[in-house]
């Protein structure tokens, strides 16, 4: 449950990761990098922001039952983050949502099993000490932030 609410919070945070005139945005004489890569943290924050405050009144719990911790929450959040804005620069801001929503969708119909490719498909819903889980954030939150920052969004 705690995956699915993150990607909701996250995808609506991602549809705003294209500015209302791409063109200024692209002429403008200040820095964008360090403005979109702020963006892509704040989306990021709020979504584990969000959760933690979920997990303290005890309305979610860890994959597995027990309690959710900030690692998952971090890590989730911040995986997410960098994915929509992976999808934004590539995509565009307005259809940035769907890449999240669908790994989401996805993770939910891989077989389970112990492989690394399931571990890495399913890493939303992995354990936070999961090494397979925390390093696919870890790329797609590096890869997806920079490439937003650097390139912005897509018309």
């Amino acid at each position: 449950m705690g995956a699915l609410l993150l990607t909701a919070v996250v995808a609506v945070g991602a549809v705003g990761l294209s500015g209302q005139d791409p063109a200024l945005d692209r002429t403008a004489a200040i820095r964008w990098g360090l403005r979109r890569a702020a963006h892509v943290a704040g989306i990021g924050a709020v979504g584990a922001g969000v959760l933690l405050v979920l997990a303290a009144l005890s309305v979610l719990e860890a994959p597995g039952g027990g309690e959710l911790s900030v690692g998952y929450a971090v890590r989730n959040s911040a995986g997410l983050a960098g994915l929509a804005a992976g999808a934004a620069a590539v995509w565009g801001g307005r259809h940035a949502w769907m890449a999240p929503f669908g790994w989401c969708l996805a993770a939910f119909f891989v077989p389970s099993s112990e492989g690394l490719p399931a571990r890495i498909a399913t890493w939303l819903l992995q354990p936070a000490d999961t090494a397979a889980a925390t390093w696919t954030s870890v790329v797609l939150t590096v890869g997806g932030g920079l490439l937003y920052a650097l390139a912005g969004s897509r018309r």
